[in-house]
């Protein structure tokens, strides 16, 4: 009777068994060979009969915060009106328990024009600094002071917010003073202009100019809000550090 002839899919999984047992069988080990070049060698065997991640799918996982933010952020905006009405933060129908909305609020804008110049601010900081925390944390900081920001709204009485831009002023203070390829100095000269920059907003408002391109008003103390609570996370972040620091001069 003539011999059956495996498919590509039986034949890979007999590898990856032989590999498996290569891994766990109790083979003598030989002069020349190390104690774990055994296992080694069943472990490299395994992955290398594993199908590659396509490089679509590894973009996706190294970017996957941004990708996910600018995604939402574009279908909200295109949508538009319903989506801002139901999501936006609105004080009086949070009171209410439309709790969601100290999060959604963050993801939808005034205007197109609006939306688009928070994302290009947020992609140009992600490409810039995206590799000084790990996706899980990008994820919980996003969340975090997309909370913390919105009890400040919430405490200040404002009526209606819209936008990303107070989470940007969040997230520029703690990248930054989580990059360790920056010295002190220039994460000083950043943050520092950073807050100079919200400073002049609170005293003089935003410029007019802005105002008509996103097609209202800057609430320019979200911004406030923004930094406070960034500052407050980088702060937690680098707690360890800063005991160590005041340990020595005390």
């Amino acid at each position: 009777m003539p011999g059956r002839h495996l498919t590509s899919g039986s034949a890979r999984i007999v590898c990856i068994v032989a590999g498996m047992l290569l891994c766990c069988a109790p083979i003598k080990q030989l002069p020349w060979m190390k104690q774990d070049d055994t296992y080694q060698c069943g472990s490299q065997l395994i992955e290398m009969l594993q199908p590659p991640m396509s490089l679509a799918k590894q973009f996706f996982l190294a970017h996957s915060p941004i990708i996910l933010v600018v995604l939402i952020v574009a279908l909200l905006t295109v949508i538009g009106e319903p989506a801002k009405e139901i999501l936006c933060f609105n004080h009086k129908a949070i009171i209410n328990g439309q709790w969601h909305r100290v999060i959604t609020g963050h993801l939808v804008h005034l205007s197109s024009t609006h939306a688009l110049f928070n994302m290009i601010a947020a992609v140009i900081g992600w490409l810039l600094l995206k590799n000084v925390l790990t996706i899980t944390q990008w994820f919980l900081t996003l969340l975090i002071n997309a909370i913390i920001i919105s009890l400040f709204l919430l405490l200040s009485n404002v009526a209606w917010y819209v936008g990303f831009s107070a989470l940007i002023h969040a997230l520029i203070p703690i990248a930054v003073g989580n990059d360790r390829k920056l010295s002190q100095p220039i994460k000083l000269l950043v943050i520092g202009g950073l807050a100079i920059k919200v400073i002049y907003e609170q005293v003089y408002g935003a410029t007019l100019t802005t105002s008509q391109l996103i097609g209202g008003a800057v609430l320019v103390q979200s911004h406030l809000f923004g930094l406070i609570s960034g500052i407050a996370t980088l702060l937690f972040l680098k707690r360890e550090s800063l005991r160590a620091v005041v340990n020595r001069i005390l």
